[in-house]
């Protein structure tokens, strides 16, 4: 049996490292997701603003993972769906 304050407990969600896999196993991944030439995104999002926001979360400068992360599912939404 386990303790009344574990049972009790507030539930807790847990953390996935989005910002960390931005910077490296998934940020090439990310990039063919922007800036795919048919793809509704590339219309959308200036892809100047779009390097620069991504060179600064890589360089550290500043953590825009969860930004770029619902980028990335925003565009992978739009091909899966053809929208636009």
């Amino acid at each position: 049996m386990l303790p009344s304050s574990i049972l009790n407990a507030r539930k807790l969600g847990f953390g996935v490292p989005f910002e960390n896999w931005l910077r490296g196993p998934l940020l090439e991944f990310l990039r063919e997701v922007l800036f795919d030439s048919s793809d509704l995104c590339e219309c959308l999002f200036d892809r100047n603003v779009l390097e620069q926001i991504i060179d600064e979360h890589v360089a550290g400068r500043r953590n825009s993972g969860f930004l770029l992360w619902k980028l990335m599912n925003f565009c992978l939404w739009a091909r899966r769906y053809r929208v636009g």
